[in-house]
C-alpha cells in the first residue's frame, strides 16, 4: 500500500509488519535527482543519470537482509514516482518511505552540496515518520552501496554513532596493526579533522541535538565542507570509529568517477533500466505486483 502523508509529497510503501528487530536501523538514502544547473564542485550533474543510479544503488539496499525500513529523501523537487523501487520494496518485505521536497538552491549553490545534504537530513529527522518509530539509522548518500554491508553492520551493532574519519589507505593499515606496535592503533594520530559523511550510523536524538543544523556553516568556497562541520560535536559528544573500511560502489556526484573502481553489476542496471522503463510506459507495477526479481 502507498498512502500520501502530506503535502510536500512523501510516500509510504509499508511492509506486512513494523515489528523491528532492536538491532536494525533505518537507512536514510540522500537524494538530489535534478541539482541546479549552476551547482559547482559537481560534475555529475545529468538528472537520468542520477536517477538510474539512485535506482541501481535503492536496488542494493532493498535486498540487504539487514535493511528493513528506507528513506528516500530528494530536495529538488522532482516529481518522479520512484513506484518501480516502491513495488520492488514491497516485494521483499521492505518498508519505504519517499520523502520529496524543494530545498534552497540559492544557498546551495553558494555554499556547497554539503548544505544541501544537511537540509535533506534535517527535513528527514523533522518529517519521517519512520524516524518516529525508529531510533538508528544508517545514512548513505544516494546513488551508493556499501559492498559487505552486512559484516558492518554486524561489527558494530552494539554502536549507535559510528563515523570514518577521514585519513588516507595506508594510515588505515596502520591503525589496524596493534599487534605490531601499539601506538599505530590510535587513529586519533593520523587524523586530520574531516569524517566522512557519505555512510554513518547515528541516533535520531544525537543527530538532533548535536549535528542537525551543523550545515549553516558549510562553505565549499573556503573548503570548510560537512566533513569539516561535524568534527567538534562529533569530539565533544563521542562517536565510534568503523572497525572495517566502507567499500563504496558507485559514482562519485563531484568527479563523476567511481569508488574504488566499483560499479554496479549488469543484473543490477538491467534491473534498473527495466524499472525505469516500465514507468516511463505508464505501466510501472503497483506495490505487490512487482515482477519476479
Amino acid at each position: 500500500m502507498i498512502s500520501l502523508i502530506n503535502q510536500e509529497r512523501p510516500l509510504l510503501s509499508r511492509r506486512n509488519s513494523l515489528v523491528l528487530s532492536p538491532d536494525i536501523g533505518t537507512l536514510i538514502v540522500t537524494s538530489a535527482i535534478h541539482p541546479p544547473d549552476n551547482m559547482p564542485y559537481l560534475r555529475l550533474i545529468d538528472p537520468q543519470q542520477r536517477l538510474f543510479q539512485t535506482y541501481c544503488s535503492l536496488i542494493c539496499w532493498i535486498r540487504q537482509r539487514h535493511i528493513t525500513n528506507i528513506v528516500l529523501c530528494d530536495n529538488t523537487g522532482t516529481d518522479h514516482t520512484f513506484s518501480g523501487l516502491a513495488a520492488l520494496a514491497a516485494q521483499h518485505d521492505k518498508t519505504l518511505e519517499i520523502l520529496v521536497f524543494r530545498g534552497d538552491h540559492e544557498e546551495t549553490c553558494l555554499r556547497g552540496k554539503g548544505y544541501g545534504e544537511g537540509e535533506i537530513m534535517k527535513h528527514v529527522i523533522e518529517h519521517s515518520r519512520l524516524l518516529k518509530e525508529d531510533t538508528a539509522f544508517y545514512k548513505i548518500t544516494g546513488r551508493i552501496f556499501v559492498e559487505g554491508f552486512e559484516a558492518i553492520h554486524k561489527a558494530h551493532r552494539d554502536k549507535s554513532v559510528v563515523f570514518r574519519p577521514c585519513i588516507a589507505a595506508w594510515q588505515e593499515i596502520l591503525l589496524r596493526s596493534a599487534h605490531i606496535c601499539p601506538l599505530l592503533s590510535d587513529w586519533k594520530r593520523v587524523w586530520k579533522g574531516r569524517v566522512s559523511t557519505v555512510f554513518y550510523k547515528c541516533t535520531t536524538e544525537y543527530y538532533a541535538n548535536n549535528l542537525i543544523d551543523r550545515f549553516r556553516r558549510v562553505d565549499d568556497r573556503r573548503r570548510y565542507y560537512l566533513e569539516h562541520a561535524f568534527v567538534d560535536p562529533l569530539k565533544k559528544n563521542g562517536f565510534d570509529v568503523f572497525s572495517v573500511r566502507p567499500r563504496l560502489v558507485g559514482r562519485s556526484g563531484t568527479t563523476d568517477l567511481l569508488h574504488g573502481n566499483v560499479d554496479y553489476s549488469d543484473e543490477v542496471k538491467n534491473l534498473a533500466a527495466l524499472l525505469l522503463k516500465n514507468e516511463t510506459r505508464g505501466t510501472g507495477t503497483r506495490p505487490g505486483q512487482s515482477p519476479k526479481m
